[in-house]
Parts: structure tokens; sequence; C-alpha cells
């Protein structure tokens, strides 16, 4: 039986992605990063996506982006 992936809240993305909570919720406002919202408001993430998200936007920096600059 296949398990269903159980959403995260804002701050368990932020843990997962390594920023602040408001980042996320910045991100998430401007389309930047995978989200889905429940109810109008409430903001759900799912680590599958977001490790997909990361994995593109790492790919893409690393190939145009000097070492020392930070991804964002």
């Amino acid at each position: 039986m296949e398990s269903v992936e159980r959403p995260l809240t804002t701050k368990q993305a932020a843990e997962f992605l390594g920023v602040h909570f408001k980042t996320v919720e910045k991100f998430a406002r401007e389309g930047r990063i995978p989200a889905h919202r429940i109810g109008g408001r409430i903001l759900r993430f799912y680590e599958t996506e977001l490790d997909i998200w990361l994995r593109g936007t790492v790919s893409s920096a690393s190939q145009s982006a000097p070492r020392e600059q930070e991804i964002q």
C-alpha cells in the first residue's frame, strides 16, 4: 500500500529549506516556490515538490552564479 505524503506547515518547510519562515511565506506569495492554499489563507507545502524546486534552483544557480553568491 502506497503512503500519502503529509503536507508541511510554513515552519516545517522553512526548516527543510534552511531559511526563515517569513522567507517561505514571501516566496509562496510571489509564486517562487510550490505551495498550496487551503481555505484561502493556510499555506501547505510538500517535501517532494520543495526538493524538486530546490534541486532546480541549485542547478541553475551553480551554472550562472559565482560560488560566493548566495542563492535567493
